[in-house]
C-alpha cells in the first residue's frame, strides 16, 4: 500500500510542477514493471482522485492546477475534467510502455503502436466527452490557445519588453493561432514522442537486471529500414504538388503535420549518429558536456541533425549495413 501511495504522489509532484511534466509517466511505469498493472493501475485511480480534491480547494489555492483558470468561462466541472483528463494520459502512457517493455518489438513498430494507443485513448475520451456535453472542439481550443499567447505577450509587457518587440510580438500572437491551431496534430504526437523516448530511457537505465523491449537495439546502433526513405520524399512531393498545383487547404494541413512529425523521427536517427561517434572518439565526462552542448543549443543545431538522420540512409555514416558479398 505505501508503494502506491508513494507512486500516486510522485506522479501527481511531477504532473504539477510543469517543467517535469515529462517524467509523470515515470514512477507509474517503473511501479508496472515491478510490482504490475493492476497495483500500477490503483496508484493512477488513486493520484486522479487525490487531484480531483485539488480541484475542489478554494482557488487561492488551486489558481496554480493545470487547466483551472478556464473555471471562470468552462465551469470547475469542464476545467477538472480536462486536468483528470491530462493527468490520465501520462499515467496511460507508464501502463502501456510497461505492457509493450516485454514485447519483441522493432523500434520503428513499437514506437508506432506506443503512440497510437497513447495518443489515441486520451483523445477518443475527450471527443466523447466532448460530444456528450456540447463541446465546441476547435472554437474553445482556438480561444485557449489565443488567451495563452495574450498571457504570454502581457508577461514580456511586464518585464519591460521594448516598445518595437512588444508590436512584433503582438503582430505574432495575432496571427499565430491559426498556425497552431493548423499544426496541434503534429505537435501532440512529437509531445508525445518527447514523453514517449524520456520515460523508456530512463526505465533501460534504471532497470538493468531485466532485458526490457529485447528486440530493441542500443540507440547509436539504430538505423530506419532502407524501405522508409520513401515516406519523406513521397510526402514532400505531395506536398509541393499541392502547393503549386492543387492548393487545397486540408491537403497542405495533411502533409505539413506529416513532414513535421517525419522531422522529430529523422531528428532522433541524426542523434543516434552523433550518439555513435561521441561514444567512439569521447571519454564519458567529455560526452556529457557535449550532451549537454546538444541540448542547450538543440534549435540551432536540429536541422543538421535532422539532415545527418535523413542522409544516413545514402552515406551510412556509421557503416552499418552488412555487404553482401558477391557468390563465388
Amino acid at each position: 500500500m505505501l508503494s502506491i501511495l508513494a507512486t500516486a504522489g510522485l506522479s501527481l509532484l511531477l504532473y504539477l510542477t510543469g517543467v517535469f511534466i515529462f517524467l509523470t509517466p515515470f514512477p507509474i511505469l517503473l511501479h508496472c514493471v515491478r510490482r504490475g498493472a493492476s497495483s500500477a493501475a490503483t496508484s493512477l485511480l488513486l493520484g486522479l482522485v487525490l487531484l480531483a480534491f485539488l480541484y475542489r480547494l478554494p482557488s487561492s489555492w488551486s489558481v496554480f492546477l493545470p487547466f483551472f483558470s478556464l473555471s471562470d468561462r468552462l465551469g470547475i466541472f469542464a476545467s477538472t475534467f480536462l486536468g483528470l483528463l491530462y493527468f490520465f494520459s501520462y499515467g496511460w502512457i507508464g501502463l502501456t510502455v510497461a505492457t509493450a517493455a516485454r514485447r519483441s518489438l522493432s523500434v520503428e513498430k513499437g514506437i508506432m503502436i506506443l503512440v497510437a494507443v497513447t495518443v489515441g485513448v486520451p483523445l477518443a475520451i475527450f471527443f466523447l466527452a466532448a460530444h456528450f456535453y456540447g463541446f465546441e472542439i476547435v472554437s474553445e481550443i482556438r480561444t485557449f490557445i489565443s488567451d495563452t499567447l495574450q498571457k504570454m505577450v502581457l508577461l514580456q509587457e511586464q518585464s519591460g519588453l521594448g516598445e518595437e518587440e512588444l508590436l512584433t510580438l503582438k503582430g505574432f500572437a495575432a496571427t499565430a493561432v491559426d498556425h497552431i491551431l493548423v499544426l496541434l496534430p503534429a505537435i501532440v504526437i512529437n509531445f508525445t514522442l518527447v514523453t514517449l523516448s524520456l520515460n523508456i530511457l530512463f526505465l533501460r537505465r534504471w532497470i538493468r537486471t531485466e532485458r526490457l523491449f529485447p528486440s530493441w537495439a542500443d540507440l547509436s546502433l539504430w538505423q530506419f529500414q532502407e524501405r522508409w526513405i520513401w515516406l519523406p520524399i513521397g510526402v514532400g512531393l505531395g506536398y509541393f504538388i499541392n502547393l503549386y498545383l492543387l492548393q487545397n487547404p486540408v491537403l497542405a494541413a495533411i502533409f505539413l503535420n506529416v513532414l513535421i512529425v517525419l522531422a522529430a523521427v529523422y531528428l532522433y536517427q541524426g542523434l543516434a549518429v552523433v550518439l555513435f561517434f561521441l561514444q567512439k572518439r569521447l571519454s564519458p565526462w567529455s560526452r556529457i558536456f557535449a550532451y549537454f552542448a546538444i541540448l542547450l543549443f538543440i534549435q540551432l543545431m536540429a536541422v543538421v541533425i535532422i539532415a545527418l538522420g535523413l542522409f544516413d540512409f545514402w552515406f551510412d555514416f556509421r557503416k552499418l549495413k552488412k555487404v553482401v558479398s558477391p557468390a563465388g
